[in-house]
């Protein structure tokens, strides 16, 4: 596949806005901090700008990805880079970038490792959306140029209600880059390229068959496996069910560790995964959200699960509903400087309307407790929400989310603009 240079342009910000915060006794605690609007951004004003993730480098830079049409009617897309290096107060486009084949990109899912190498995910369609193929970009000078680091074959396929594309994108510390998501052909996919290796293979899933639902978040767990690697966690939704792989070689092999079951379950998708730094008990927790139908009360709910065991246990944390509304998209998870976890998602209400959300809990904590006659360690999560917002009165969802070193905290969302267009925008959430 031919290398293709970034094109390099200033930010186009929306005319100032004032954002519309929903006051919700229900819903926010009694002490909330606050979270500002820093970014609110279309690549070309008036048309759709879609939003993908948001993270950082080793330097403390900030990164939100995704795509920006070149005109109202989105026939051609170019997957976008913005940078910031003032905490978010300001941004820059570093790219925005094309493919000629397949003018249609989008980048959903970002990287970066030790070294500066930067990476992103996603797809790329024709233009009549009859194609659509995987993508992986690479990036050795902080975003300005890019390189085709993953080839779409074998991911291209005929495009489809399904997704189909690189969700995510990890970088191990010994330097192996894995991408995950779909394809239209072969369902759930994860690819690894080994440290010091030019190509990406395919790693392979016996336990999953194929289909048409995606892994949709990588991370990495440091202990509980040998050789100082530990292991790799893909979390997704083959066959339309919660499910979260572990692999304690590298990828070699895989075991299927959680799934959601249960009568009272029915469609449900783990969407997106966290390890947690040791707690004060000296406790890592695996950390999974996504949203999931419950039959019984016919909802669409909130859920997070969490292991502190490394996956041989896992305790049902989070399942937030309330009255007839109805939660999806949740998949954004990271943690700050304090420990303190954070899930970011959509929240419809009661009168249909979307609301940008990010539920918080405090570290994790670990006490002794009685079970039966056996004293056990009882490990638990306390969640609140810490942020409910609409931009401007309309329909509001949330993207990624990330923490800097510091313990700043943003989000990245989509608006809706007076013509109905997607606004991409940042929240953040100020260290105190």
């Amino acid at each position: 596949m031919n290398k293709k240079e970034a094109s390099s342009r200033t930010t186009h910000s929306l005319t100032a806005r004032s954002a519309f915060l929903l006051a919700a006794a229900f819903l926010l605690p009694a002490q909330a901090q606050t979270w500002q609007t820093v970014n609110a951004f279309q690549y070309v004003e008036g048309s759709r700008s879609l939003v993908g993730d948001i993270g950082t480098d080793a330097f403390g830079h900030l990164y939100a990805v995704g795509s920006g049409a070149l005109d109202p009617n989105d026939t051609q897309r170019v997957g976008v880079v913005n940078f910031s290096d003032d905490a978010g107060e300001t941004w820059t486009t570093l790219s925005a970038l094309v493919d000629p084949d397949l003018p249609v990109s989008h980048h959903r899912a970002f990287a970066a490792d030790a070294f500066g190498r930067l990476f992103v995910g996603g797809n790329a369609r024709s233009a009549d959306g009859s194609v659509i193929g995987w993508l992986v970009r690479e990036s050795l000078d902080g975003g300005v140029n890019w390189t085709e680091a993953d080839e779409r074959f074998p991911f291209q396929a005929a495009y489809g209600s399904t997704y189909a594309g690189c969700a995510d994108v990890k970088v191990h510390p010994w330097g192996d880059v894995y991408a995950s998501g779909s394809s239209r052909n072969i369902g759930w996919v994860v690819r690894k390229r080994a440290q010091g290796q030019s190509a990406f293979t395919t790693l392979s899933f016996p336990a999953i068959a194929p289909n048409n639902q995606s892994a949709w978040g990588l991370a990495f767990d440091p202990d509980g496996s040998s050789g100082g690697y530990g292991s790799v966690i893909v979390v997704g939704d083959p066959n339309d069910r919660w499910t979260v792989a572990r692999s304690g070689d590298r990828g070699a092999t895989w075991s299927i560790v959680d799934t959601l079951s249960g009568r009272d379950w029915g469609w449900s998708a783990a969407m997106g995964v966290l390890v947690t730094r040791p707690n004060a008990a000296g406790k890592r927790c695996l950390v999974v959200c996504g949203p999931a139908y419950n039959a019984k009360s016919n909802t669409y709910n909130w859920v997070v699960r969490f292991s502190a065991d490394g996956g041989k246990s896992w305790t049902l944390s989070e399942n937030f509903q309330y009255a007839t509304a109805r939660a999806w998209n949740i998949g954004g998870i990271t943690e700050d400087a304090a420990g303190n976890i954070y899930v970011s998602g959509t929240w419809q209400d009661t009168a249909g309307r979307q609301h940008l959300m990010v539920r918080r809990s405090g570290p994790p904590t670990t006490q002794r407790g009685k079970q039966g006659r056996n004293w056990v360690e009882v490990t638990s999560l306390s969640w609140s929400t810490s942020d409910l917002f609409q931009w401007e009165g309309r329909n509001t969802g949330a993207g990624d989310i990330t923490a800097d070193a510091v313990g700043n905290v943003f989000v990245l969302g989509r608006g809706l603009d007076a013509q109905g267009k997607d606004v991409w925008l940042v929240r953040k959430l100020a260290v105190q």
